[in-house]
């Protein structure tokens, strides 16, 4: 990116400092009163997704409402503490509070006090209490356990996990993908390049889902295929390992939360038709507390493998090490806390195959300059291969082995929250988590390997600011960068002998920054070089502003993303087919295709804004109504680059090429 689009891209910052000076000037801070009960604990999500709201409403044993009771709702892990009043109705609300479990606390003079414990909160539900008093003295204690109620869910459809769910569920890989299959209306689907997302819900494309981590947007997937960007290049699919896994966006110690909603979700939710996964890291809290854990698996516990043929010489070695830990506690009691989380995988996955390979007399009558084409590929172990037509050999022949691929990657964590007095909390995390798989026989030769590699990087920071005890405001700020890079590699595997760059590319090019195929006989081909190098980096703001009077929450907010997907270029690519041994000896390919691609970027601008109340109409009835405007604009090229579309679609026979410039489609 050049400094001048540095520069233009501050001017898109305006509308975040416009609602703050916004919320500024409706609430002067004169005005403010707050009492020793009201306090916000380090790390406070945002409102509109990562945190929970309890409401209630308290009377006395002959179910006549009490205004002017005193509620007070305290998480002993992190020693927060908000309250509230209740009203003329008996009623409270009090919003922006962790998920967790909680004790709540009603006094009021003339009766006992009544104490509510193990009330579970969940991110983005409200919770509703009837905590009734007896007549007493205030100094008495009643404590109560908490008992489900009909308001409890809200009504959107899905599933939430809290951390001891999380931890006791056992999970494959230590990845998320599991739980995302219990949410109603999920169903698994086959990754391909043009279906990449693994989860289609209500029959929804699997690329129709929208993962949020700590209130940010964590769609910043990147393609690594030849085909372009993809699903990736709009920011539609989560940024995943290498190996398909969750595990790169935050690892399974450092989730606090997991919520799914897969329909009828509030309007401060969408951009995606299909299901919302909110994602809740973990904060520290007054005590230390840290884990490690290891996970080894290795073939001196498994069988042999069943495809592999009679008298073969054993696979090799299977080991699997799958290894971490995480620690958080205070750094000021009270006031600043950490919480750092590593995962890490090394895997050696045994396989083997089969695979035709050019006969040994095949390679010794083959032209001199033709011979390394040959000598690609491992030499036969097998049988040689008969025509079941003509009865003659086809020149090839059996090539069979066992072998080696190999998965790793390295995820880790950090996150920090720090109270600064009452009203204003603040938060920042890094996650950084770059994983690879290398896989042997990707182009049908074994001596060919594929070696893919993704690297994730992320940076989230957040302020809550309690402008008064009934209005909040929630920023949020993140910046993500997503690298793919797609290679093939020869070896001497099996007695093959790889070619020179020289061999099979121009001057000007070679394996690191271009590509070569070769197909023989339709059944067997080497891939050499560079297959795709693609980036995409993500800008997305977030505020969300939460006021609470009487019986209603209101909500208002904004999101504004800002993608850069960028497709690095080809400096030569080039195709080619045999269709047969004896057409690669006369030196006739039936088809040969070279080629070059640019570096191009393309920019996608996504906003939205909302407008929401959470209105409990009566002690069983609930409503949550409001608007959402989202405004996506067609993508635009960087860097003086042109993206190019067709005109005159309503009449196929003139279709033509649309001027440089023209937009993709209408906004």
């Amino acid at each position: 990116m050049s400094f001048s689009s540095r520069q233009k891209d501050k001017t898109r910052c305006f509308p975040v400092i416009f609602w703050m000076l916004l919320t500024a000037a409706l609430c002067p801070a004169q005005s403010v009163e707050l009492t020793s009960k009201t306090s916000l604990a380090a790390g406070t999500p945002a409102a509109s997704a990562t945190t929970a709201t309890l409401n209630g409403i308290v009377t006395d044993e002959n179910d006549a409402v009490i205004p002017g009771a005193s509620v007070s709702v305290k998480d002993l892990s992190r020693k927060m503490q908000k309250g509230a009043t209740t009203g003329s109705d008996g009623s409270f609300m009090i919003t922006e509070l962790l998920p967790g479990s909680y004790i709540v606390a009603v006094q009021r003079e003339g009766f006992s006090t009544a104490e509510v414990t193990d009330v579970l909160l969940r991110m983005g539900e409200q919770t509703a209490l009837k905590i009734r008093l007896h007549v007493g003295h205030i100094s008495e204690t009643v404590t109560i356990t908490a008992e489900p109620s009909p308001l409890k869910k809200s009504m959107a459809s899905g599933i939430t996990l809290e951390r001891n769910a999380i931890e006791e569920v056992p999970l494959n890989g230590r990845s998320l993908q599991p739980l995302l299959q219990l949410a109603p209306g999920a169903v698994p689907t086959r990754a391909t390049f043009s279906e990449q997302g693994q989860l289609s819900v209500n029959g929804q494309r699997a690329n129709a889902n929208y993962f949020m981590v700590d209130g940010v947007s964590a769609n910043i997937g990147v393609a690594a295929g030849a085909s372009g960007t993809g699903q990736s290049g709009a920011g539609s699919l989560p940024g995943l390992s290498a190996m398909g896994t969750t595990n790169t966006l935050v690892q399974l110690d450092a989730l606090q939360e997991m919520k799914i909603l897969t329909s009828a979700f509030a309007p401060e939710f969408g951009r995606m038709p299909g299901a919302q996964v909110l994602l809740t890291t973990r904060g520290g809290t007054n005590q230390f507390h840290g884990s490690v854990f290891e996970y080894f698996r290795s073939d001196a516990f498994g069988a042999r493998d069943w495809f592999a043929p009679a008298g073969a010489a054993s696979l090799p070695s299977s080991r699997t090490h799958n290894y971490g830990g995480a620690a958080g506690g205070p750094i000021f009691k009270d006031r600043t806390h950490f919480f750092f989380s590593y995962e890490g995988l090394s895997a050696r996955l045994p396989q083997f195959a089969t695979r035709e390979v050019p006969t040994l007399l095949a390679r010794q009558q083959a032209d001199v300059r033709l011979q390394p084409f040959f000598n690609v590929f491992p030499l036969p172990n097998g049988a040689a291969k008969i025509n079941p037509v003509t009865g003659l050999p086809t020149g090839f022949a059996e090539f069979s082995a066992g072998y080696t691929d190999s998965a790793s990657f390295n995820a880790a964590s950090l996150r920090l929250d720090q109270r600064i007095g009452d009203r204003l909390t603040l938060f920042a995390r890094y996650n950084f988590a770059p994983s690879e798989i290398v896989q042997r026989g990707a182009g049908s030769s074994l001596s060919d390997s594929l070696r893919m590699s993704f690297e994730t990087q992320t940076v989230t920071v957040g302020a809550t600011y309690l402008i008064t005890p009934r209005l909040v405001n929630d920023f949020r700020a993140n910046y993500s960068r997503s690298l793919g890079e797609k290679f093939f590699d020869l070896d001497d595997f099996g007695g093959a002998i790889p070619l020179d760059d020289a061999r099979i590319f121009p001057a000007f090019a070679s394996h690191e920054n271009s590509f070569y195929s070769f197909t023989l006989g339709g059944n067997t081909s080497i891939f050499v070089g560079k297959d795709a190098s693609s980036f995409q980096d993500q800008f997305n703001f977030v505020d969300n502003l939460a006021y609470t009077f009487g019986s209603h929450q209101l909500k208002f907010g904004f999101d504004y993303r800002r993608l850069s997907a960028i497709y690095d270029e080809w400096k030569y690519r080039e195709n080619t087919v045999f269709n047969s041994l004896a057409a690669l000896q006369a030196g006739n390919a039936s088809f040969v295709a070279i080629s070059a691609q640019d570096r191009t970027a393309i920019k996608f601008t996504n906003f939205s804004v909302y407008a929401q109340d959470s209105w409990r109409a009566s002690r069983r009835l609930s409503l949550t109504y409001g608007l959402r405007w989202e405004y996506n604009p067609a993508p635009s090229g960087e860097n003086a680059q042109s993206l190019f579309t067709v005109q005159g679609l309503e009449d196929p026979a003139g279709l033509t090429l649309a001027p440089a410039g023209t937009p993709l489609y209408q906004a």
